[in-house]
């Protein structure tokens, strides 16, 4: 009874000293919204190397098989169009070949089907109009029916696509075809398409015919957002700096609250942790490169920090980049555009800092659900990070240091991370601190590697620390 007490009183000064460590001697400043570009090295096991670095791809994220699929495209070392599509499941790239080779084409995950739509684009031949889904395992060329009757967009190269959560269909806009500018909307159901005649109550008109426009739909919001483009596929038009919103009857055209200048061939990327779409690479009108990080929240753009504590450089995306949320809460991008670069690199952007450090609960369920399952993981997020930041905040530590105290800890649903103090469930894989040894205690030494991950900046996966995660800290 005595070794009993006196062993609750020990962990409660320890726990003590810890918080009195952490608040009082190493007090942490707020985050703003920041990113960092991380360079993977994808491994080989299949022995068919990497795709080379590519412009004008297409790609997507296949949520249900978690990966990311890249298609078509041109080599930038031979300028090239590049045949078949590559899957990246996080840890390698494998080879689909195919005998046709496309470029400009545009891809979207349809969750109605569950497969992948490549739509346009253009082989050695000509611009094409049929549509193309992909299941990973065959390649489907579908041509158009038209019930409708009013016809099909055609052979169209340079066209926005997006899924629409609104309608459950595909919006296409835009494009260009036999020289003539696209301004019309599209809706594809997966056999047909079906020419949208937008009403305009606000008078505000329409996009107006562009290429190269990026498109996305806003979970937050829930409505699918075109931005950019340019006027002329020949060089000479302006590019368009508006930003317009479409709610699947109606184009709506939003001023923001900040200025931000026009920009073609890029992505945009919605961000479920974030709430908000990013913008990701794409030429401004002179050519020269967006090499900053902006969010949209449906009402103006706000700049991001970008920053390279890593020192491995960060990505430029241009030139139609591939770059898409995948289903571990990661931005990933495969080197896209001529960007200097001839080898192809695989990167992944992550969270490192969000202002105020605040939870946002439910929103690592899918990083956990793909770090447990074994899948190959963009951005795996240790158990402690709550609000999958990157870095460890002091309710976080201090959910830690209750499981420490509570002599052992068991699985739980609906709790904050998945676990409660106590003996119980053990049928869920171990808390990530549990590890030295995987007993279901969390002991004296993996509180204080707790503690350790609270001082540090970031830290991130890695197959030679300790437990499976590596610490960095800010240059001083």
């Amino acid at each position: 009874m005595r070794q009993d007490t006196e062993r609750r009183l020990t962990r409660v000064l320890i726990s003590l000293h810890c918080v009195f460590l952490c608040v009082v001697s190493f007090p942490r400043a707020a985050h703003a919204v920041t990113f960092e570009w991380e360079l993977l090295s994808p491994t080989d096991p299949e022995g068919d190397g990497n795709p080379p670095a590519l412009h004008f791809a297409g790609g997507a994220v296949d949520p249900v098989r978690n990966r990311f699929v890249v298609y078509g495209g041109r080599n930038n070392a031979t300028g090239e169009r590049v045949p078949g599509l590559w899957e990246f499941d996080g840890l390698s790239w494998k080879h689909y070949d195919q005998a046709t080779a496309f470029e400009d084409t545009v891809s979207a995950w349809d969750p109605v089907r569950s497969n992948l739509l490549i739509a346009f684009g253009a082989d050695t031949a000509s611009p094409r109009d049929w549509v193309r889904t992909w299941d990973g395992t065959n390649l489907i060329t579908t041509m158009p029916s038209d019930p409708e009757g009013d016809g099909n967009p055609g052979p169209v190269v340079g066209a926005g696509v997006v899924f629409d959560g609104n309608t459950g269909k595909f919006t296409a806009y835009g494009g260009k075809s036999s020289g003539v500018l696209r301004s019309s909307t599209w809706e594809w159901s997966g056999t047909s398409w079906d020419l949208i005649v937008p009403t305009d109550v606000e008078g505000d008109g329409n996009p107006g015919g562009r290429v190269y426009p990026m498109m996305v739909f806003d979970e937050a919001t829930n409505r699918t957002y075109l931005f950019g483009g340019k006027e002329d596929f020949g060089g000479t038009g302006e590019d368009e700096g508006q930003i317009w919103e479409w709610d699947g009857v109606r184009w709506l055209k939003i001023e923001p609250n900040v200025d931000f200048s026009a920009i073609r061939r890029g992505a945009l990327v919605y961000h479920p942790v974030l709430k908000k779409c990013v913008i990701l690479g794409g030429d401004y009108a002179d050519n020269t490169p967006l090499t900053s990080i902006y969010l949209w929240d449906g009402k103006g753009w706000e700049k991001a920090e970008l920053v390279d504590m890593l020192g491995d450089g960060n990505h430029v995306p241009r030139n139609s980049p591939v770059a898409y949320m995948d289903s571990l809460h990661g931005i990933v991008a495969h080197s896209s555009g001529r960007d200097g670069g001839a080898v192809g690199k695989t990167w992944v952007l992550r969270i490192i800092g969000l202002e105020g450090e605040e939870v946002l609960e439910g929103e690592l369920e899918g990083q956990r659900e793909g770090q447990t399952e074994g899948e190959g993981g963009i951005g795996i997020v240790h158990t402690l990070d709550q609000d999958g930041s990157g870095s460890i905040n002091i309710s976080e530590l201090l959910r830690g240091l209750q499981l420490y105290n509570a002599n052992g800890y068991h699985c739980q649903n609906n709790t904050e991370d998945g676990y409660a103090p106590g003996a119980g469930d053990q049928a869920c894989p171990p808390h990530n601190s549990d590890y030295d040894p995987q007993d279901w205690f969390i002991s004296l030494s993996e509180l204080l590697r707790m503690v350790q991950y609270f001082h540090c900046d970031r830290y991130r996966a890695s197959a030679t620390g300790e437990d499976g995660f590596e610490l960095t800290y800010a240059a001083q």
